[in-house]
């Protein structure tokens, strides 16, 4: 836990310099690698180059990649209070306690979460809840209570 503002800022500059590499480390990785992976082998087994298309997926990331590099005051500035805010915390400071305790929730750091797929939202209840009857049970009842009426013209 850094305490010092010398520490605080080394922290928040080593912060920002890794967002930045796992940035361009997963452009490179990810969709650039495997667009130009398949462009050079599409290349290799045609016997001539082709059109480089995968300039349309670099030019994007490229940009992105571009963009954080030009908030990095922005970047380090808000790592610096958030690191301010935890250390007058842990140092005691009691206001400082109460606001990391009752702050709301955090803006939530997407980076934190890339490489690790794609997840869908999780509901915030099951399907159905005990007492309750499932989709599936239901889809079942209304499909026999179809059948039900469609053999039986008085009902």
């Amino acid at each position: 836990m850094p305490i010092t503002p010398e520490q605080i800022d080394a922290a928040a500059q080593k912060y920002y310099r890794d967002r930045v590499r796992r940035a361009l480390l997963g452009a490179v990785a990810g969709p650039v690698g495997i667009v130009l992976a398949i462009w050079a082998f599409s290349s290799i087994v045609s016997g001539q180059v082709i059109f480089f298309w995968p300039i349309f997926v670099i030019v994007p990331m490229l940009l992105g990649g571009l963009g954080r590099i030009a908030h990095k005051d922005e970047i380090i500035r808000n790592r610096k209070k958030e690191l301010t805010r935890r250390a007058r915390a842990h140092l005691g400071d009691a206001e400082a306690r109460r606001k990391l305790e009752q702050s709301e929730t955090p803006e939530r750091d997407y980076e934190a979460e890339f490489g690790r797929g794609l997840q869908p939202p999780h509901p915030p209840h099951p399907p159905y809840s005990p007492g309750q009857i499932s989709r599936r049970d239901e889809r079942r009842r209304r499909r026999s209570r179809h059948r039900h009426h469609r053999d039986n013209p008085w009902d």
